[in-house]
Parts: structure tokens; C-alpha cells; sequence
């Protein structure tokens, strides 16, 4: 599980991958895109996102935003960790 802060105007390109995540937005607004499909992403709102499955999203906000993330099998974290020794 991880929290995100997404500043406006920032976010992650489509992509895919290998594991399941589910994504809730705590605060701001996010353009969420899942295959063929496309929808806002506010507070409160959930989306779950399967393996192998194109996504992106934005945040289409003026201020920043914040989501919850949750990434199964677990392990993915790993990388997050090793991202954070860089610094």
C-alpha cells in the first residue's frame, strides 16, 4: 500500500503491468484512463486495475492531489525502497 502526491499537471503515461493495483482518490482530481475507458478520479472514488491492462492517469487538477495505491502480489515495494537509498 502507498500514498502518492501528485502536484497538478503531473502523473504517470500509459502503461501495463504484471501485477493487480486498486487506486482511491483522497483528494483532488485525477483523469483516469483504464484500456478503452476514461473517467475522473476524485475523492471517495475507486478503480481496480488488472494485471497486464493499459492505464494512465493525470491529475487535471489546479492544486495537487493525493491517492491511495494498493499493489498485489505484494513485494512491489521493494523497488520504492530501493528508489528511496538513491537519494
Amino acid at each position: 500500500m502507498l500514498e502518492g502526491t501528485f502536484e497538478d499537471g503531473t502523473g504517470a503515461p500509459a502503461h501495463a503491468h504484471r501485477h493487480e493495483e486498486a487506486f482511491s482518490g483522497l483528494n483532488g482530481s485525477f483523469d483516469f484512463r483504464l484500456g478503452d475507458n476514461a473517467w475522473t478520479l476524485g475523492q471517495g472514488r475507486f478503480v481496480f486495475v488488472p494485471r497486464v491492462v493499459e492505464q494512465g492517469t493525470h491529475n487535471s487538477g489546479s492544486t495537487s492531489g493525493q491517492a491511495l495505491g494498493i499493489i498485489s502480489p505484494g513485494g512491489f515495494e521493494r523497488l520504492f525502497e530501493k528508489i528511496s537509498s538513491l537519494t
